[in-house]
């Protein structure tokens, strides 16, 4: 069924699929592909399948402990949000993110927040 679906993907999420499936799905390098595909379905607008995938890149992150990895997802879903003209959801996860750098102690690596596009 693989192969069918991969038909389906443009060039760039094939790539980025094929990474994911070469990754064991609990591993970081997993989460940073899942990253780049909801990325890349931000940048298409496809915002449910970038949702998707991104929260299970945040659950998966949280389930390892990889506070890199949750900022990078959080991030995205902040991003996404906002592309969608969803500001009050867009703060939402980007207050989180900012909550987590606080406690983490890496607050000067956020980007600001700019609610202009």
């Amino acid at each position: 069924m693989k192969e069918l679906n991969l038909l389906l993907l443009t060039p760039a999420e094939d790539c980025v699929q094929l990474a994911m499936d070469l990754s064991e799905e609990k591993s970081n390098r997993f989460i940073r592909s899942s990253i780049q595909m909801g990325r890349l379905y931000i940048e298409q607008e496809k915002w449910a399948k970038a949702e998707a995938v991104l929260n299970e890149s945040k659950r998966i992150a949280e389930d390892l402990n990889n506070m890199v990895y949750l900022t990078d997802a959080l991030l995205a879903l902040e991003r996404s949000f906002f592309k969608q003209k969803n500001n009050a959801e867009a703060i939402i996860y980007y207050k989180r993110v900012i909550d987590q750098a606080k406690t983490y102690n890496y607050l000067d690596r956020i980007p600001k927040m700019v609610l202009v596009d």
